[in-house]
């Protein structure tokens, strides 16, 4: 990995870093803060309807959604956090404004005591610039902590979806290839040509009671075995 770092939560003991602070494309980790900003502002139960533009920002060959669909916060949250879907990121930005809603995103990142991250739009993939470092991604691992829900949905490997009338979609199933690992609490990917592979994994320390070990890597070429060299450091 270009940058790592793990530290443990409670007592920000840094047990590993290397680059940690150096600026890296963010890539689907942008939706970390996607994921905060719809939590805190809508209520899990709203309506959201798949606009054309939602649809079409991954293009139609990947698409799992269709144009005119209406799905609850709650669901197309576990779309975004679980599967890490670019449409429910630009959906849930539409029903405040995309511009209003990335604004949002980077007021969490300031109001985090965060300098390096700077985010351009909801998804991290198909926008342009969107950065962060891996301190800063284990910085919002540890509020992810006090994020139950969050965390609930960050941590489960498939997730049966239904629109908001009741009707079964298709099953989610997670991106994460760590998941199933002892003690897993959240977890979220990302990957583009540019960024390569990302990874945060926060887990249950495996000595200490109350305590997590949160795991950053960005820019590898195979995330997960980074990651378990890094949690190896643990005894």
């Amino acid at each position: 990995a270009k940058s790592a770092i793990l530290i443990e939560a409670r007592s920000n003991r840094v047990i590993f870093e290397r680059k940690a602070y150096d600026v890296r494309p963010s890539a689907s980790l942008t939706k970390i803060f996607s994921g905060i900003v719809a939590y805190e502002e809508y209520l899990p139960s709203a309506n959201v309807r798949i606009l054309q533009d939602a649809y079409r920002v991954n293009g139609s060959r990947f698409q799992k959604f269709q144009i005119g669909e209406l799905y609850t916060v709650e669901q197309l949250l576990h779309s975004l956090l679980i599967e890490s879907s670019n449409t429910a990121a630009y959906a849930l930005s539409s029903v405040m404004g995309n511009e209003r809603f990335i604004t949002k995103m980077n007021e969490k990142a300031a109001l985090l005591g965060f300098k390096k991250t700077a985010l351009f739009g909801p998804s991290g993939i198909d926008e342009e610039g969107s950065k962060t470092s891996a301190w800063e991604i284990a910085k919002v691992g540890e509020y992810l902590l006090y994020n139950e829900k969050l965390g609930e949905i960050m941590r489960k490997g498939t997730y049966v979806l239904y629109d908001a009338y009741g009707n079964f979609k298709r099953k989610v199933f997670t991106t994460n290839e760590l998941w199933g690992i002892e003690g897993l609490y959240a977890a979220k990917t990302g990957f583009t040509d540019e960024a390569q592979g990302n990874l945060l994994l926060i887990i249950k320390h495996p000595v200490k009671a109350n305590e997590f070990l949160i795991s950053v890597v960005l820019g590898s070429s195979d995330r997960a075995s980074d990651t378990l060299k890094l949690l190896q450091l643990v005894k």
